[in-house]
């Protein structure tokens, strides 16, 4: 009878135990898992508090989302005003101002080098001056030329000026081609006329589209240097 009492009373021990284990097992887990949300949490605050520190460097959890556009970026895309997203393609620059300047001294430098000494004369063979009046010829071409580079990339972006694009483009290649000619002396006249006309159509085609091309002779330092400068 002793015996049949020890047996019941050890599995129940036994029984106890285990409990104690797996309760203590259990309360670990929660505690390693409370420990994990004042991390989290800890971390959390500690990054808005350091990114208000710096001025609001440190997007707010509303912008913090992957793909999720800011106010400012999104007010950009809205008025059509601003940097285009990342990724998308770039339309280029709409700075009709800056074009009118820079093809006006373009314009300038063929009607004032190319055009009106052919006109009267100087290009021709034995004309006094011809030799200077040539060489001034080149260098306005090559100015020219470079002008007109710098002003078509003003208004890739304009809507309206699509066509004043292509228009500038080709003026300022017959520019550039006619530059070996005028160094060598074997410019051919019907080339000045086209040129001379082509530059006319770059002004008429800038007023239909807003912008207004007033010819600006470029200075002795601009014409020797090939450009307006920066």
């Amino acid at each position: 009878m002793q015996n049949n009492r020890i047996v019941p009373l050890s599995q129940a021990v036994m029984t106890d135990q285990r409990s104690v284990r797996q309760t203590r097992t259990a309360l670990a887990a929660a505690r390693r898992v409370g420990v994990g949300l004042m991390v989290a949490l800890a971390l959390l605050v500690g990054g808005t508090g350091c990114g208000g520190s710096r001025g609001g460097s440190t997007a707010s959890p509303t912008s913090a989302v992957a793909g999720a556009p800011t106010a400012t970026s999104a007010q950009a895309v809205t008025s059509g005003t601003g940097a285009a997203p990342a990724g998308s393609p770039s339309t280029g620059a709409c700075q009709k101002a800056r074009f009118a300047l820079h093809a006006g001294l373009a314009a300038g430098a063929v009607h004032r080098y190319l055009w009106k000494p052919y006109q009267a004369g100087t290009f021709a063979a034995g004309a006094p001056g011809r030799r200077t009046a040539m060489v001034k010829a080149a260098l306005a071409g090559a100015f020219a030329a470079h002008e007109l580079k710098v002003a078509v990339g003003d208004i890739r972006g304009c809507p309206s000026a699509q066509r004043l694009v292509t228009t500038v483009e080709q003026t300022m290649g017959q520019a550039g081609a006619l530059v070996p000619a005028l160094r060598s002396g074997t410019a051919d006249p019907a080339t000045l006329g086209t040129l001379n006309g082509a530059v006319s159509s770059v002004e008429s085609q800038a007023r239909s589209a807003g912008i207004d091309v007033k010819e600006q002779e470029p200075t002795p330092s601009q014409l020797a240097g090939g450009s307006s400068g920066p």
